[in-house]
């Protein structure tokens, strides 16, 4: 990676964890196979402040906020455990 590829990075990264948010819902599900469980979290971002506009937060926070879920996600994924090595569900 260029240095503007890490700038941009590190930007969005900090933009991503400056933003709150709420989870307002999950749902886990079993995989049609039953080997694999799948969660879904519906999130809210979130001022801190009651008149805060949902608007205005997504207009400064949602790449930063994406882009911090996705590198997380990248992060996990590669200390996950092979397929076929998880716990099968009873």
């Amino acid at each position: 990676m260029n240095d503007a590829e890490n700038t941009a990075a590190q930007r969005l990264l900090e933009t991503g964890t400056l933003v709150l948010f709420r989870v307002v819902g999950t749902l886990t599900e079993l995989s049609p196979d039953k080997e694999n469980v799948a969660v879904r979290a519906d999130l809210v971002l979130d001022g801190g402040a009651e008149d805060a506009d949902p608007c205005e937060i997504v207009e400064w926070a949602a790449f930063g906020f994406l882009f911090t879920l996705a590198t997380l996600s990248f992060q996990d994924a590669e200390t996950a455990r092979p397929v076929g090595t998880g716990i099968r569900a009873q």
